[in-house]
């Protein structure tokens, strides 16, 4: 009888439940990786999830025979996520093959390179199989994916080695095979990855409610054939099932409907949503165009840096805290930029334990409706992807956003406009899942909504860079229309030079050939590194440096984080000291109870002890310091 596994039904063995290796410890001993690959064996097979193949042409090179299974993200179920998952190996594979094509061109001519990739299931085991010779056997049991990084010591990873232990490599050998065998399919005519012009052409049958994918059918034709599908697809599933002979459509029905069939705007949402960097290489990958960092258009490196200092010039026109939307605006941007490597950071690419709250994958811009919110993501998205296109808001759920990290690598999921309903339904869960974000490539978030302070609880501004809007354009006029015309045209003219520029800075610093000599803790400071890279350009390119181009580090950021709350601390401290009782170890609150929950909601979750209505308990030490206000006790409050 079939048996349900982790792999699904398999009829592999009849017994239920788990396979568990059981071992016994024998010694620990530092290697590194040319140890435990060592030259002494000639085969290797290698289970790995992630398709990180910086490292994967050294071992083409070392071994004379070599298969290699891929597994894939959790998210690629339908075929033709798989086929566009396919295409991306194909053209990463492409890159590291030419990087030794004579060795690899010779072991597929003679059928010593095998590669797989799986299909029917999601396959998180990594596992490596080395023979020697003489007959020498390694099975390496490892949490490390097939990576540089995973590889480096700067990851906390796990690694297990059977040194000629029969049933161990049969055990790893069977379970292999099996996923080989069983739930993989091998890439078509690999040698085709070494030609110059390649292009992937999906050589599989496979048919899906009707859809029919042939032998010998281009990517292209497989995406035309999956986008006519869904969208009927879609209309099917708008309009409603006749009731009783009679098809009746209503207002809600009529607009969804009609949002089905609207036209695509002007500038088109690219094919391909993917933005990867590969640091060893200095090599940059965007929606499948492969770019060195090293090559640089100085002319249009300037004129990128010409428009932005032009399009953050606007902001004088702008009525209210001018100078605080310029400052926060700035500090924004400082972390868009940087945000694509946090990945880096959070992985311990510069130190072995990051704190990850210091580098927040999700941002978010918050105030009026009038503040240029809007035209600001747009001028960020084009300068990091070319294009303004963006996510759809009804896309902002857990699953949705866990699904685009990993789909998108490190290309930007920006929401423009967001409701403050769905972001209050779904934020929390999102924020909180990136915290699980410490290995591999996965995309930043960055929002902008109308919405005040009180839309964000204690997790959400801990996880996130938030920064309000508090100017707005003056009232509709005509400097008002030239200023929204010439935003239009600066981000029109705006392409992505300035940076793959930065991104070339970013790549050095993690190398350690940084222009810019930084202190210990600025060197793991992301926006302070990031800060200096923007400045060095200003001198490099321009010869000085703007005004609006302030200094932003991490400490700045984490003041201004609870710049509000501490303002409306303060507030009371000043005003209402007989509101204020000093006792053993805490400070007390009196105040109604609508303040008293406006308080608890805003103020960092450590600084409370509790909080009843119409009253709130501080910790007396940490009130201190986080206001820089000392609290003694007088006969009427607070003095």
């Amino acid at each position: 009888m079939n048996q349900l596994t982790v792999f699904g039904t398999d009829t592999k063995t009849s017994k239920s439940g788990l396979d568990v290796v059981k071992a016994n410890f024998v010694a620990k001993e530092p290697m590194d990786f040319d140890q435990i690959f060592s030259e002494n064996y000639s085969r290797i097979r290698i289970l790995t999830y992630s398709s990180d193949l910086r490292i994967l042409h050294k071992i083409i090179s070392k071994y004379d025979k070599v298969e290699v299974i891929i597994g894939r993200p959790a998210m690629v179920k339908q075929y033709d996520e798989f086929f566009h998952y396919q295409t991306q190996l194909s053209k990463e594979l492409s890159v590291c093959f030419k990087k030794s094509k004579d060795v690899i061109r010779e072991k597929i001519i003679n059928k010593k390179l095998h590669l797989f990739v799986c299909k029917d299931i999601v396959s998180h085991e990594k596992c490596y199989l080395l023979e020697g010779p003489s007959g020498a056997r390694r099975v390496l049991s490892t949490s490390a994916n097939f990576s540089t990084a995973a590889f480096s010591g700067r990851q906390n990873e796990g690694y297990i080695i059977f040194d000629n232990d029969e049933d161990a490599f049969l055990h790893y050998e069977e379970n292999f095979v099996h996923i080989r065998d069983k739930s993989s399919i091998e890439f078509p005519n690999p040698i085709r990855l070494l030609e110059d012009d390649y292009t992937p052409d999906l050589k599989s049958d496979l048919s899906l409610d009707g859809v029919e994918i042939s032998k010998g059918e281009s990517a292209g034709e497989v995406e035309q054939k999956m986008f006519s599908f869904k969208r009927s697809k879609q209309l099917t599933e708008t309009i409603p099932s006749p009731n009783k002979s009679k098809l009746v459509f209503r207002g809600p029905q009529l607009d969804r409907i009609s949002k089905a069939l609207q036209k695509p705007t002007k500038e088109k949402a690219p094919k391909s949503r993917s933005l990867s960097i590969n640091i060893e290489d200095e090599l940059m990958e965007l929606n499948e165009q492969y770019t060195s960092l090293k090559t640089q258009d100085t002319e249009k490196v300037k004129n990128d840096l010409r428009l932005l200092d032009e399009f953050f010039q606007g902001y004088q026109h702008f009525s209210g805290q001018v100078d605080k939307i310029i400052r926060n605006y700035n500090a924004f941007l400082t972390w868009a930029l940087a945000v694509p490597m946090a990945c880096d950071f959070r992985a311990g690419g510069l130190e072995e334990n990051p704190y990850l709250y210091d580098y927040p994958l999700v941002g978010v811009l918050y105030g009026n409706s009038t503040s240029g919110k809007s035209q600001f993501l747009k001028l960020i998205h084009k300068m990091v992807t070319g294009t303004t296109q963006g996510v759809q808001n009804g896309q902002f759920t857990k699953a949705g956003i866990a699904a685009m990290q990993l789909d998108f690598k490190r290309y930007p999921i920006m929401i423009d406009d967001l409701d403050s309903t769905r972001f209050s339904s779904h934020a929390v869960e999102v924020i909180k899942n990136t915290d699980l974000l410490v290995n591999g490539e996965y995309a930043p978030i960055m929002i902008a909504m109308n919405a005040s302070q009180d839309a964000f609880n204690t997790e959400i501004w801990k996880r996130s860079f938030i920064r309000s809007t508090r100017a707005s354009l003056p009232d509709n006029d005509d400097k008002t229309r030239t200023l929204g015309r010439k935003t239009a045209e600066i981000i029109q003219e705006m392409s992505s030079s300035f940076f793959q520029s930065y991104l070339y800075h970013m790549v050095r610093h993690f190398k350690g050939e940084q222009v810019t000599t930084y202190s210990p803790q600025e060197n793991l400071d992301m926006l302070y590194v990031s800060h200096s890279i923007i400045k060095t350009h200003y001198e490099q390119f321009i010869g000085q440096v703007p005004d609006w181009l302030s200094r932003v580090d991490i400490r700045e950021v984490n003041r201004e984080k609870y710049s509000p709350v501490v303002s409306d601390l303060m507030q009371l401290v000043i005003n209402d000291p007989k509101a204020w009782k000093v006792k053993r170890g805490e400070v007390v609150l009196s105040a109604d109870p609508i303040t008293v929950r406006r308080l608890k909601k805003n103020t960092p979750d450590y600084l409370i002890n509790s909080a009843i209505s119409g009253q709130i308990s501080f910790q007396r030490e940490e009130i201190e310091s986080f206001l820089n206000y000392r609290f003694r006790s007088g006969l009427f409050g607070i003095i």
